[in-house]
């Protein structure tokens, strides 16, 4: 015959003849501890790491870095999951201490987590993004920041820069709050003078039209259809390797208000050339209105357009070619609209 004894009050029946006593409730701060060392937290922040990593990569190949940097690597929340990543992994290597042999691994693994994580940190608060360009054999110590620029010129803007204006700039960030007109930003200048932004468009790029002369639109915007009457243009080359090439267009205007004349040059492949005969190797506009415009570099070659004050100074630019006598290495064809071609030979 067995005989069970009384359970006092905070125990339990652990069987017959004996007791065992309920357990101690846990600390909330070990209870907080062993939780962040728990592998349920770690499989929850991957998990969460994995979709975001996703996102940012989606959004860095539809816009830009900047664009994914702003709304995730550089975001607050993203900064948050970072850390809670960072306090289970040092937990889960803390509540295994003291360590044993066989644990190095795991601890070592563990610290070069934290080190990687430590070192976002670091640029994320001190870094910054930046490119350098280099040639072979270049050296240099200027790189190019990803920071938008407001530019402004102080002087007299129809002078060259140095004599009489100067352009200034300062930071200016209107990529992820645009300005509108209901809301515009207002960026101090220099000397007392204050800039209002009411709009913003980004990744904006200048498109020049080219019309002809006569401010009839041509076709596509690209060739004109009648040529200009005056100034007249002319078309200059430096020796050039390509088998031969031609200027075809008249001269035009980037706009209907603009006095600048302007010439389509297009270099086809010639005889002997690794491109099938007639294949167009460069096409573009060149154009008086700006000096970037006015000139096009192909290798060894520039091509230049030249605007003359007349006929007489037109024939005079387009008299200075290389002589008669040396072999030409290719051509430069200029075709007005309605005017017989003038071919320039080419000396290398």
């Amino acid at each position: 015959m067995f005989r069970i004894s009384g359970v006092g009050k905070g125990e339990r029946e652990k069987g017959i003849g004996g007791t065992q006593r309920n357990p101690a409730p846990m600390n909330p701060l070990r209870k907080l501890f062993r939780f962040c060392a728990s592998l349920k937290l770690a499989v929850i922040v991957i998990v969460l790491l994995s979709v975001v990593l996703g996102m940012a990569t989606f959004y860095e190949s539809k816009y830009d870095a900047s664009t994914a940097s702003h709304l995730v690597y550089g975001s607050l929340w993203f900064a948050l999951l970072l850390a809670a990543l960072g306090v289970n992994v040092l937990c889960a290597a803390l509540i295994r201490y003291p360590w044993k042999r066989h644990q190095i691994g795991f601890v070592v693994t563990h610290l070069g987590i934290l080190v990687v994580l430590v070192g976002s940190f670091v640029s994320r608060q001190a870094g910054f993004d930046s490119t350098m360009a280099l040639s072979e054999g270049q050296t240099t110590n200027l790189v190019t920041l990803d920071v938008p620029k407001l530019y402004w010129r102080v002087g007299d803007a129809t002078a060259p820069t140095g004599a009489g204006s100067s352009w200034k700039q300062r930071s200016a960030e209107f990529r992820w709050r645009p300005p509108t007109s209901q809301d515009p930003t207002r960026c101090a200048l220099s000397d007392g003078f204050t800039c209002v932004v009411d709009r913003y468009i980004h990744n904006a790029q200048a498109v020049t039209r080219y019309v002809p002369a006569n401010g009839v639109p041509s076709r596509g915007g690209l060739t004109p259809v009648a040529p200009s009457p005056s100034p007249s243009a002319a078309a200059s080359a430096a020796p050039s390797t390509s088998p031969s090439a031609a200027a075809s267009a008249a001269p035009a205007r980037p706009d209907a208000s603009s006095p600048h004349p302007a010439v389509e040059f297009t270099i086809t492949a010639g005889p002997g050339a690794a491109l099938p005969a007639g294949s167009v190797m460069a096409h573009r506009w060149l154009s008086t209105a700006d000096a970037t415009d006015s000139r096009v570099q192909l290798g060894p070659a520039t091509v230049r357009i030249v605007e003359a004050s007349s006929d007489a100074d037109a024939q005079r630019i387009l008299a200075t070619r290389p002589s008669a006598a040396d072999p030409a290495d290719g051509l430069i064809v200029y075709r007005p609209v309605g005017k017989p071609p003038i071919v320039l030979p080419v000396v290398g």
